[in-house]
């Protein structure tokens, strides 16, 4: 049973209602959980509030979510895996937010412009709905694949139109490919992150042990499931543009940035920023 989320206390910096709501799902790996929120701290100059969902974590993770005073709480008596947490972070946001953020717990923050970045390609036209600096690509769709989860801004008047991830279909891994999907079957479309605005570092799997990467072998994979993702919203599969017309593939690649990448950059790699 959900333990009730803790009032917000300074979750955003200037005090204003948050304009972002980042949601931030935590099981164990302390150490980039705490760097995470640290970097969130350091680095957010968008007013923002902060939702953690613990999915029943070793007492360090938890004892040290626990103690954050700046931050909402949700602590799970059980693991309910990433995408369950982040339907919880998700139903707890502040009403007022217009954007929220789902953001990894191994997430490495590299600008503090990181926010205004996603906030300008969300800005870019009235049908953005989600945002993220990678996109994952399936085969046979109208739409070159989806936003990774990762690190995945999502406007919120979306999830009033089309509800939450499908956390029984996809409870770790596949539901922003099936919330892309239904998005943009009701006109939303997403956009990419410039490639030279690179803003954070995924570390990745720093949560999951030997045993439990082997348990998530036998969960439905997107790729092999996606011609049915598209006819459960009413879209068909399409070839590809190179399929369809012979076109080399670097015609194909210009096509996909075209419509789905957000240029030019919002300021200029030369700040130096580099990857660790």
């Amino acid at each position: 049973m959900d333990k009730a989320p803790q009032p917000v206390a300074g979750a955003t910096a200037s005090g204003d209602a948050p304009r972002v709501s980042i949601v931030v799902v935590t099981y164990n790996a302390p150490e980039y959980v705490r760097k995470c929120v640290e970097d969130i701290r350091a680095r957010s100059r968008v007013p923002y509030e902060l939702i953690l969902v613990d999915n029943a974590s070793d007492a360090p993770t938890r004892d040290y979510v626990s103690g954050l005073q700046d931050a909402r709480l949700i602590l799970n008596d059980d693991n309910r895996l990433w995408c369950g947490g982040c339907n919880q972070g998700m139903r707890s946001i502040d009403p007022h937010s217009e954007y929220v953020l789902l953001l990894n717990s191994d997430i490495e923050i590299l600008r503090d412009d990181w926010l205004e970045i996603q906030i300008a390609a969300m800005e870019s036209a009235p049908k953005i709905g989600i945002v993220g600096p990678k996109h994952l690509r399936v085969p046979y769709g109208p739409m070159w694949g989806f936003v990774d989860g990762f690190c995945m801004m999502i406007r919120a008047s979306l999830l009033q139109e089309v509800g939450y991830f499908d956390e029984e279909r996809w409870p770790w891994w596949g539901a922003p490919a099936e919330f892309a999907v239904a998005a943009y079957a009701k006109g939303w479309r997403y956009r990419i992150t410039h490639p030279q605005d690179e803003f954070i570092f995924h570390h990745e799997d720093k949560s999951q042990t030997p045993e439990f990467k082997e348990s998530l072998k036998k969960l439905p994979r997107v790729r092999r499931e996606f011609p049915g993702i598209l006819a459960r919203h009413g879209l068909q599969p399409e070839p590809s543009l190179s399929e369809r017309w012979k076109l080399p593939p670097f015609i194909e690649k210009w096509e996909e940035r075209r419509r789905f990448y957000h240029a030019p950059p919002y300021r200029a790699q030369s700040e130096g920023v580099k990857r660790p």
